[in-house]
């Protein structure tokens, strides 16, 4: 937890010599982007390395990364719509002074 640059930077160091780890490379690339990446992105890398033949032990990686793509995509699903609200003067800006204001 909190290695996230260099976890994608050992990432890139896979991707480029395989060797004879390419399904645990695609494995860990689509769990590595379903929790820091792109949700789109995340979620073909899922579907693709759930088509891999991952060892029955590691299949849960898989499974248990589709929530995350799902939460993330909310979030900035929100955050989008947050900011065009904002954007578009429909948030408010001002202020509040509990004290003040009544």
């Amino acid at each position: 937890m909190g290695q996230t640059e260099l976890a994608w930077e050992y990432l890139a160091r896979a991707k480029a010599e395989p060797k004879d780890a390419g399904t645990q490379v695609a494995l860990a690339a689509a769990v590595l982007e379903a929790r820091h990446g792109d949700p789109a992105l995340a979620e073909e890398a899922l579907l693709a390395a759930a088509q891999l033949p991952i060892a029955v032990p590691e299949q849960w990686r898989v499974d248990r990364s589709r929530p995350a793509v799902t939460c993330r995509d909310n979030m900035i699903g929100s955050w989008t719509r947050l900011a065009r609200k904002q954007r578009s003067g429909g948030g408010s800006h001002r202020r509040v002074n509990a004290r003040t204001d009544a």
